[in-house]
């Protein structure tokens, strides 16, 4: 892989807010992946079924991702830049934190289970 960043066309029109979620899910997804060549990638084809989302949709996303630094794509993978990871993180416990811990004490599944979960409810 390597460190250009290929832009994909994101919708001028769509809400940023939107792409944020959908980025952010990207990110998490791509972290569950787990690393390829030493960094956290996933091949852009495998990321599509896993987001199990339209392609537009997550083209946009993976634009906006990159815009916020939290993604770099060549022309086959979608690789995690720091930021990324962070966002990944926070994501999964924010999920983890809203399925209702009980006394304060937060237990995290792990995150492939996460994964797992999300891909049966898209």
């Amino acid at each position: 892989m390597n460190d250009n960043d290929e832009r994909l066309p994101a919708d001028p029109e769509g809400e940023p807010a939107g792409f944020t979620t959908v980025a952010a899910d990207l990110c998490t997804t791509v972290l569950l992946n787990g690393r390829v060549f030493g960094e956290f990638a996933m091949l852009m084809d495998e990321l599509l079924e896993a987001a199990g989302r339209p392609r537009a949709e997550v083209e946009a996303a993976i634009a906006w991702g990159i815009d916020q630094a939290w993604l770099r794509h060549d022309t086959a993978y979608v690789a995690l830049r720091a930021a990324g990871i962070h966002v990944a993180k926070e994501c999964s416990t924010s999920r983890a934190v809203s399925r209702g811990a009980e006394g304060g004490v937060v237990s995290l599944e792990p995150l492939r289970a996460l994964l797992h979960e999300r891909r049966l409810v898209h």
